[in-house]
This record gives C-alpha cells, structure tokens and sequence, in this order.
C-alpha cells in the first residue's frame, strides 16, 4: 500500500563523497558493503533501489581533531587552503559518479530518472577562502550553502558556538544572492540565524534538523531548531528537514513514532504540510544503529509512509513530506 502513498523520495541531506572518502564502496550494492561494514546505511544503488530520485549531496570538510586522531580523514583541515583542496576533491567524486551515470544532475530536467539526481550543498564554508572561490564553487554545480557546522567561523557561529553574522558572512551572502544560491541554516546558533533570517535576500531552507521542543530538557540540543526559528523559518517560505539521527529525534534510540512526532510539530506550527521534508543524514558520521528502529536504510522508508498513513495522513501529505515539498521549492529557483 505505501508504494501508492509515495513513488519517489527527495532527501535533502546526505554525505555521499564524505562516505567515499571514509572508504565505502559507494557503487556497490548496500548488502555487499554491509558484510565489512555492518553499520553502513547508504550506497548509490541501495538509493536507486529505494526510489530516491534526488539528493542534496554535500561537500563536507572539518577542522582536523588533534585530541582524536582516529576520527581525521581525508575531509579534515588545518588551512584555509586545505578546506578548499577537500572540497576540491569531493567535487571531483560528484563529477566521476556523473560521468559514468550514476548519478545525474537534477539541475538538467532532460535527463531521463534512471539514477538519482543530486544538487550539491556545501556543508560550512570553510573551503571558501575569497569570495572569488564562491564563484569558482557555483560554476562547479554548488546551488545551496550553509555558513558553519558546528564552532564559529569568519563568516558566523555555528550551533555549538554564539553570536551573529560577521560582516563577512554578511557579504559572502550578498553574493551567493547575486548568483542564485539558497542558503541552510542547519549549522546556525540562533543569533546567526535570525541574522541571516533577516538580512540575506536569498531562499532559506534548513536541510537537515528537527524540533527542539520534543526533547526532554536535559536531552535539548541547539543543533535542533526552537519552535520560533521554525515558525519563522516557514513563513520565509522555508523547507524544513527531518534528520533521522536519534539523538536528534528522542532521548534514547528513536522509533518512527519520533520521526512522526516531529513530523507533525513542525506542520502544527507551520499550519499544513508543506514546510517538512526529508533530510536524512543516514550514516554521515553515524551508522545505521544510531537510526530509528526499522529506518535503517532508505529501503525501510515504506514503513514511515505506512506509519503516516497510520496517523491518519492524507496520501497527498505523505507526498508532500516524501519529495512534493522539496521539488517544489528547487523548481521555483
């Protein structure tokens, strides 16, 4: 029955090259890759297979941790200079999984669906060294930014971190505007998004974060939107992200049940369904075990449609959430 519900999903938050670079075979069928990697949640087949029509794939890079060596790869950095030559090396990963087909570019709408189509998103802009690099990264197919990821940084703080936009992220927004780029707001401590709430002329969107409110005190995290950046947010015409991170969704592992309750929290304070979507985040710096239960891959989704419909979701809504809201908001850029 949920196959009727939804016939294709758009996820708004996935680390493909990141997972690349951490040494998955990303063409290999998901179960293949599980023999060696048991936690392992997302392969470009196991998303083709599940009927993920378009992603936004992220160009990930982070500061590199010298308290925990174990946890540096190939997307960390010391430099500037460093941040720019891994993202450099993710775009090269895009564009080789382009070349042999599999992936497409969702911005090119003649292409026949036969693989997902992705649209780049760049995760912090620490690779971004001028403003010149901005341009360079938007002619190399990145159509959505988000400033930080966790601390703060030149352009603002991240949501570990406080305070506003800097007047250089102030001016690196005016120009991703110039060029057409969206902007996330996932990454934002509050000061810095309700800067960039109110001052970047761009569309806004938070790719991958869910509803702070739902978790008990104690478990509370600013990694998670407040209920006032999530009205505001989808009166901006934002889209909102489900991540499926559990941590992120309940106090201990989470359940669909969760994943509904967010669900339905940000459509409550939204007043219909067409603010949410889905944003996964399936195994980027996390494996399958820190999934809800019986959401452990993008073929489980079915069972969120089924539970949806459970709750006395119209199948209209359930489009909406699963890819409607998404393709809608991209088409208008």
């Amino acid at each position: 029955m949920s196959e009727i519900r939804t016939t294709r999903w758009f996820d708004a938050h996935l680390d493909l090259a990141y997972l690349a670079l951490n040494g998955r075979d990303m063409l290999a069928p998901l179960r293949q890759v599980q023999i060696e990697q048991p936690g392992a949640a997302v392969t470009i087949p196991s998303l083709r297979d599940a009927a993920v029509a378009t992603v936004l794939a992220t160009i990930f890079v982070q500061p590199l941790n010298s308290a925990a060596p174990a946890e540096n790869g190939r997307w960390c950095y010391r430099t500037a200079d460093e941040a720019y030559a891994c993202a450099e090396a993710q775009l090269n990963i895009y564009d080789q999984w382009l070349a042999c087909g599999a992936l497409i570019d969702a911005r090119t709408s003649a292409h026949p669906r036969r693989a997902p189509g992705i649209l780049l998103l760049m995760e912090g802009c620490a690779c971004v060294r001028t403003l010149d690099d901005l341009n360079h990264f938007y002619q190399r197919g990145v159509r959505v930014i988000s400033l930080t990821w966790t601390e703060a940084n030149r352009w603002a703080a991240g949501n570990e971190a406080r305070g506003g936009l800097t007047q250089e992220g102030k001016s690196l927004l005016m120009r991703a505007a110039e060029l057409g780029m969206v902007l996330d707001t996932s990454h934002l401590c509050e000061e810095s998004f309700f800067d960039a709430l109110q001052s970047a002329q761009m569309p806004k969107i938070a790719s991958h974060s869910n509803c702070r409110s739902l978790l008990p005190p104690a478990r509370q995290t600013p990694r998670n939107l407040s209920d006032r950046q999530i009205s505001e947010l989808m009166a901006a015409g934002g889209v909102i992200g489900i991540n499926l991170f559990s941590k992120f969704l309940a106090a201990g592992r989470a359940a669909i049940d969760d994943v509904i309750g967010h669900i339905e929290h940000i459509s409550d304070l939204g007043g219909s369904m067409d603010g949410v979507g889905l944003g996964s985040d399936m195994d980027g710096g996390f494996d399958s075990h820190a999934l809800p239960r019986s959401l452990e891959s993008h073929l489980e989704l079915p069972h969120l449609c089924d539970a949806l419909s459970a709750r006395g979701i119209s199948d209209a809504d359930i489009a909406k959430f699963s890819h409607a809201n998404w393709e809608r908001f991209f088409t208008r850029r």
